[in-house]
């Protein structure tokens, strides 16, 4: 899944202001906030003015407090990153070592399901119209929970891997060797579109590492912690619809450029992308490795 999601982290320190500097100023004066008021004063806005004009009132104090806060604002901000592309890992399903056993499990269990549902829309189709809201509702609840057999024990490491297992499938590619090739021959269109859908699951990832972020505070100041969750669940919805959105991006390059990469590397073809073709390209590209 590498291939197709790019090096995980390296993307996420390219837009200081809007991950990194403007979110980390507001963590950081919660943070100050919530250790001030304290669980038992947490809605005490009396209070908070009382603490925000006596910090106004030296100068030199502001001038300290600002430097202090700038200091902590990009701490706060490189953790998020880190954090976000920790959290990135673990949607795909890259689990930690002392995990592999239970995502095994999970795995299996995600397995089973899809199997059965594949096995109801397979009978829909087999006993009736093909077409009919029967049978588009099998596929429907199937699709839902994963695009082709699941391999990993997460909905999103299922979207992006499923991409492979389709172009696998139909055209005998295997897409993360033939990657790297076919964006070469992209044009600048699909390229900004899959670049716009790649920064959105980088966005999400450190939005949900934020959240996370304010529920650790929440142990000084119990509002963060709403905030927090709150946060969290907005950036793991988001991120499901924009590996959704990457995932059919990729998906239909390949569909639309494959012909255009065998064309390239002098593959001899007429009309539309072949399996044979695809297994050749993929023969080409990966040079006995």
């Amino acid at each position: 899944m590498t291939p197709l999601l790019g090096q995980v982290g390296s993307r996420l320190l390219d837009r200081w202001t809007t991950l990194i500097a403007l979110p980390g100023v507001i963590f950081v004066a919660v943070g100050v906030l919530g250790v001030d008021l304290g669980h038992r004063h947490a809605l005490d806005l009396a209070m908070l003015g009382d603490r925000a004009q006596a910090a106004a009132e030296s100068a030199t104090g502001v001038v300290v407090l600002v430097a202090l806060a700038a200091l902590a604002a990009t701490g706060a901000g490189l953790g998020a990153q880190l954090l976000g592309a920790g959290q990135l890992l673990w949607w795909l399903g890259s689990w930690p070592v002392p995990l592999r056993s239970y995502a095994g499990r999970r795995t299996v269990r995600r397995r089973e399901r899809w199997v059965q549902a594949q096995a109801e829309f397979t009978k829909a189709l087999e006993s009736a119209d093909p077409q009919s809201a029967d049978a588009a509702g099998h596929g429907t609840r199937r699709n839902a929970q994963a695009w082709a057999e699941p391999s990993r024990p997460t909905w999103i490491g299922d979207r992006v891997a499923a991409v492979e297992t389709r172009v696998r499938n139909a055209y005998g590619l295997d897409l993360p060797a033939v990657w790297p090739g076919l964006w070469l021959v992209l044009p600048d269109p699909p390229r900004i579109e899959i670049r716009s859908a790649r920064t959105r699951v980088d966005e999400a990832a450190v939005l949900s590492a934020w959240g996370l972020m304010y529920v650790v505070l929440g142990a000084f100041w119990w509002p963060a912690a709403l905030i927090g969750a709150v946060t969290w669940t907005v950036g793991w919805l988001t991120a499901r619809q924009a590996v959704d959105g990457y995932a059919a991006l990729v998906e239909s390059t390949v569909d639309l450029y494959g012909a255009s990469l065998a064309t390239t590397l002098g593959i001899p073809l007429t009309g539309a992308l072949t399996t044979d073709v695809g297994r050749a390209i993929t023969r080409r590209v990966r040079k006995g490795a």
